[in-house]
């Protein structure tokens, strides 16, 4: 019954959800960011390219160090707003569970 969330365990999972609102809503935003600079990387690199054909310009921008960078910037940022989301489902867990439980001794269901 030790591994039972308490009281002060709901009260940090409740802080943590309000303190990493601001942090969730940074990492959104860079995702979002990271994916609207798409078009725009692959657009610079087919202006940079000396191909001829646009199948060629499209080709050689897909392996460009510019769109290699913007793939690892996206995959990071997407990594580190899934890491908060997934630490912030465990606390709303964590609470939701207490919550219940608490519930249930208060109404004399559980001892």
């Amino acid at each position: 019954m030790s591994n039972l969330p308490d009281a002060e365990e709901a009260y940090k999972c409740i802080t943590y959800l309000a303190k990493s609102d601001v942090t969730m809503a940074q990492q959104t935003t860079r995702v979002t960011k990271c994916e609207d600079m798409k078009h725009h990387v692959i657009s610079m690199a087919k202006l940079a390219s000396n191909e001829k054909s646009d199948a060629a310009k499209t080709t050689e921008a897909y392996a460009s160090e510019a769109y290699l960078n913007w793939v690892v910037d996206h995959v990071d940022a997407v990594g580190e707003r899934e890491i908060t989301r997934l630490h912030r489902m465990s606390a709303e867990k964590k609470f939701e569970f207490w919550r219940s439980l608490n519930s249930a001794r208060s109404k004399g269901q559980i001892i």
